[in-house]
């Protein structure tokens, strides 16, 4: 791993006398904003990491890393037996929820706020197994804050019908519980529990409970919808906790699963859906992406941070830019043309300008950019 201190870049910049007198932490924010720039330019390999996702059959929203700045590849594992290749082509979000070729594609998108990935990869031979439909009432009992249920055939996500769930807020909780047909798996530590549900406000928290009954069961509270966009009033939710790292209560019979419930922990008094609930089979794709950070900061072993300031606005002098030695030339020659007038100090400007293209030549020359880009779909419909 190549590394540049802060304390060497700002020794190299202080060579230059119309920088020696300039304070510290300004200096500091000009290699921030140079770092900044190039990013916006170029992905760079050093950047690039390699994680992997779990995609599910009929599952389009995904999470992604935290410290994801950019997409550079996706693709099935060559040694999984379920999966032909991907192939798969980055389209805008329009093109990805029209999909009308059904072509395996991904897509970046964002929520407000938020920032997922969308990934139809129709190559994958896994099934989905349903718990339950939501068409029937005899089904579902409830307690707590919740005053009534009943079959909905209007505000639906999947199918014809959902569970129309009245929560007068009282306790704080209510629990609507299912008792679908008893399935036996003993593999389901490999899956995850998938259910929608619709909230006119957004709870404290949404616990799930999947098993036998709701002392021997598997649970997980719920803040975020799977993806990793928050919960969101007034639209369907679809939220999911993995089996595998799931919380255990009890015993767990896995040759009679036929029991889940949904606690809303803090809902608000109003009307609530459930609709169909999965146990969703998962296979790993190989994610390349370009980390958002450059930083190494004291204590750790790679870049955990974007830029030299943090969050707090504070800097570690013995803080490190990961990168190639040729980058860090960049970076600093950058900032010094920020932090310079060039027409006061035309010469200096000119040189350190000269040097900065060089740099920026080499970096071109030998690292060419991986990362994906948007392939979008025109029609004549005159002639199509």
């Amino acid at each position: 791993m190549e590394t540049t201190k802060l304390s060497t870049l700002l020794n190299r910049m202080d060579r230059w006398k119309t920088l020696y007198d300039t304070e510290e932490q300004y200096k500091v924010r000009d290699l921030d904003s140079a770092i900044r720039v190039y990013k916006r330019k170029f992905k760079f390999p050093w950047n690039l990491k390699k994680s992997s996702l779990k995609v599910f059959d009929d599952v389009f929203e995904y999470p992604m890393e935290d410290d994801h700045d950019g997409l550079a590849y996706l693709e099935n594992p060559d040694n999984d037996s379920n999966l032909n290749n991907f192939n798969g082509t980055f389209k805008t979000l329009k093109q990805f929820l029209e999909n009308e070729k059904r072509e395996n594609s991904i897509a970046e998108i964002w929520d407000g706020g938020d920032k997922y990935l969308g990934v139809r990869n129709n190559n994958i031979n896994l099934t989905s197994s349903l718990i339950d439909s939501a068409s029937d009432t005899d089904d579902y009992s409830y307690s707590g804050d919740i005053t009534s249920i009943g079959e909905e055939t209007v505000n639906v996500k999947e199918g014809t019908n959902s569970i129309r769930v009245n929560i007068t807020n009282s306790i704080d909780t209510a629990t609507l519980v299912c008792s679908p047909s008893a399935i036996s798996d003993s593999n389901y530590k490999q899956k995850y529990f998938f259910i929608y549900v619709y909230m006119p406000s957004v709870p404290t928290s949404v616990e799930l409970k999947y098993g036998n009954d709701s002392t021997n069961c598997l649970y997980e509270e719920i803040t975020k919808q799977f993806a990793g966009q928050t919960l969101k009033a007034g639209q369907w939710n679809l939220l999911a906790f993995d089996l595998n790292s799931a919380t255990e209560e009890g015993s767990l019979d896995s040759s009679n699963f036929d029991y889940f419930s949904i606690i809303f922990n803090g809902a608000a008094t109003g009307v609530y859906y459930v609709d169909s609930s999965y146990l969703r089979k998962w296979t790993l794709m190989d994610y390349y992406y370009y980390s958002s950070n450059s930083i190494k900061t004291e204590g750790y072993s790679v870049a955990n941070q974007e830029y030299f300031h943090d969050s707090d606005e504070l800097y570690e002098i013995t803080s490190e830019l990961v990168c190639d030695n040729d980058f860090a030339d960049l970076i600093m020659y950058e900032a010094i043309l920020m932090a310079i007038n060039e027409k006061e100090n035309p010469a200096t400007y000119g040189q350190i300008n000269g040097l900065k293209q060089e740099a920026w030549n080499a970096i071109k020359k030998i690292y060419p950019s991986l990362e994906y880009s948007k392939t979008d779909s025109y029609y004549n419909f005159i002639n199509i």
